[in-house]
Parts: C-alpha cells; sequence; structure tokens
C-alpha cells in the first residue's frame, strides 16, 4: 500500500495568537488526546515513522486487531485519529503497547484493557475519492455521517469531540481532566499529508496548545488594564468603531495583572480574564478591596521572562500572604 504520512499542527506559544484562535469562529476546538496517532487506512494501521530496516511506513494492524479488523469490514474508508488508553491515559500507556513485540502488545491489552481508536478526521472513501483536500468542514460532515451509520456504539472506536464556540469552556475541561491540550483547527482546512521523513506543518491550519502547567501558581493582583474600547472581529482581528465592547461601555476593568515575588521584589508575570461579570463589576467599582489579595491560577506555560502564558484565574487565596508568592529561578539560587 503507497506511504501516506499524517500531517501535524504548528504549536501556538504567543498569548495574543491563542486569544485570536480561542475567539475565532473560523476555528474549531478538539481535546488534543495524549496517544499514539495512527491513520487507518481499509482497516490497515500505520504510525507515522518509517522503519529503518525496509525504509517503509510502519504498520501496526495486528497490535489492534479489535480495531482493524472492524474497519476493515467498512472497506476502503481511510481515517485519522489516535491510539489511546480512554479516557485519561498517558502516552507511555500506549506507547509501551505499541512499541512491544506483537505477543506482547496482545498480552497487555487482554491483561490492563484494550486500546481505543479516537478518530478526527476522515481522508477517503471506498470509492477511491480524496477527500483530504476538501474542507475541514466537509469531511467533518461525512465522517459524523459514516461513523453514525456503521461505528457508533463500538466499544473501542470513539468519534472526538467538536467544540464550535465554547472554546475557552473546552480548556477549563481539559485543566479538570489533566490531559495535554487542545487542537484549534480551521474550518476550511486542507489535510496535506508530510513527505516522507518530512513534517507538514501548514499555515493557518492546525494548531495546538499543549497542556498547563503541572500545578497552580499563587499570585498577587498588583493592578488593572483598562478595557478595550472598540469590538474586534475575531475572524478578521478588525476593530469595528461603531460597536464599543461591553466592558467598556459598562466602564468596567480590562484584564487583572498579577504579580510575584523574585529576590524580595514584586515583578509583573501577566494578566488574567476569564472572571464572571458579577466580579469584574466589583472590581471595578471597588479596586482597592483586591490590589494585593492572593489569587490561584493555571497555564499552559510560562516564558522565561517569567510572564505567564493564558493564565486562567481559578479562585482567591485569602489563607496566603503576598510575599508568599514568589517565582525562583534556578539561577538565583546560584
Amino acid at each position: 500500500m503507497k506511504e501516506f504520512y499524517p500531517m501535524n499542527a504548528q504549536e501556538c506559544k504567543k498569548q495574543d495568537k491563542r486569544d485570536f484562535l480561542l475567539d475565532s469562529p473560523e476555528y474549531v476546538g478538539e481535546i488534543k488526546w495524549n496517544g499514539y496517532r495512527q491513520l487507518l487506512r481499509e482497516g490497515h494501521a500505520f504510525s507515522r515513522s518509517r522503519s529503518v530496516v525496509t525504509q517503509q511506513q510502519v504498520s501496526k494492524t495486528e497490535w489492534i486487531p479489535h480495531i482493524t479488523r472492524d474497519l476493515m469490514k467498512l472497506g476502503g474508508w481511510w481515517f485519522d485519529g489516535e491510539l489511546l488508553k480512554y479516557p485519561d491515559g498517558k502516552a507511555k500507556d500506549v506507547t509501551s503497547i505499541m512499541q512491544s513485540k506483537l505477543e506482547t502488545a496482545l498480552e497487555k491489552q487482554e491483561k490492563n484493557g484494550k486500546l481505543t481508536y479516537v478518530i478526527f478526521d476522515l481522508l477517503r472513501s471506498p470509492d477511491g475519492t480524496m477527500l483530504n483536500m476538501q474542507p475541514w468542514y466537509v469531511r467533518r460532515a461525512l465522517l459524523e455521517r459514516v461513523y453514525n451509520e456503521y461505528l457508533a456504539g463500538h466499544p473501542y472506536i470513539k468519534l472526538s469531540e467538536v467544540v464550535y464556540s465554547d472554546k475557552r469552556g473546552l480548556l477549563e475541561k481539559v485543566f479538570e481532566m489533566g490531559l495535554e491540550g487542545i487542537m484549534l483547527k480551521n474550518r476550511n482546512g486542507l489535510w496535506i499529508p508530510s513527505p516522507a521523513g518530512g513534517d507538514s506543518r501548514p499555515a493557518n491550519n492546525w494548531y495546538k496548545i499543549k497542556a498547563e502547567l503541572d500545578h497552580p501558581e499563587e499570585c498577587v493582583i498588583i493592578g488593572f488594564k483598562p478595557p478595550e474600547m472598540y469590538y474586534t472581529d475575531p475572524a478578521t482581528g478588525k476593530q469595528d468603531k461603531a460597536r464599543f465592547t461591553k466592558f467598556y461601555a459598562n466602564n468596567w476593568i480590562g484584564g487583572v495583572r498579577i504579580g510575584q515575588y523574585r529576590n524580595g521584589k514584586l515583578v509583573d508575570v501577566g494578566s488574567f480574564s476569564g472572571i464572571t461579570d458579577e466580579l469584574r463589576k466589583d472590581m471595578s467599582e471597588n479596586p482597592n478591596k483586591y490590589l494585593y489579595r492572593v489569587v490561584s491560577i493555571k497555564a499552559f506555560d510560562r516564558e522565561p521572562t517569567g510572564r505567564f502564558i493564558s493564565p486562567v484565574f481559578k479562585g482567591f487565596r485569602d489563607d496566603k500572604r503576598p510575599e508568599e508568592c514568589t517565582w525562583v529561578v534556578e539561577e538565583d539560587s546560584k
């Protein structure tokens, strides 16, 4: 069977870009599963790697017979998806199976549970029509029909969930589940295969936001940002000078600035939003009530400058003193 390697996603680290993608109606959200990528072509499973011995794309069909034998019965459909210990297994749980010898892989699944295949894309139909150069929304609509007709209820084959509007809510869900992160996919994006031994990450198509820091951080409220005056269209990035933002119209604050102590000095480490309108209103009317209160936040990552990337407010920590909110850098202790 001809080689066909998966398209990959760009990693999105800049907060302004993340905010745009999260708010843009042109992008949908999906959970980024922490598993083992597989293309299921006519029921045959192929990984993204090549064998160092044969120089051919590695096939793992026999490692997951509880999945491949049923997909073979469907004929010539090609699926893209992720193998995982559903729903909250780690990557190591999958690789320990898929990178074992065949006999060992089957024994591990009989003992510890079989892997699940989460399908998130459809690349070819049984009549040989390649679908990967169709827009994502066309592929998704057909994938849903195929899944609902042939695969719904299968114990080891799931359809990925898609979030069209509340992508920030999806982030919260990922936080709570402790998963790897989220994918943001262009509704009009194409699926462009990678060259053998190469890596296709087309611009403005798929983006990934990896999971947050593995623990909450305590920070001090050090001030407030003014609201944006005009509404910005998330699809185009252009301001609408005829439309005021809700925060500006209500004379509310914009973001909440936070800091941590480093070597005894309080330094700015970013700002968060994501608070309720009730809390925002009270902060706007009574700012001194909140200055220097300690808050707990979670974030996707931290820049070398100390600023948190996409921090999310989790609650107040009135049991903590501001001086306990520290940013410790290894070089400071040398």
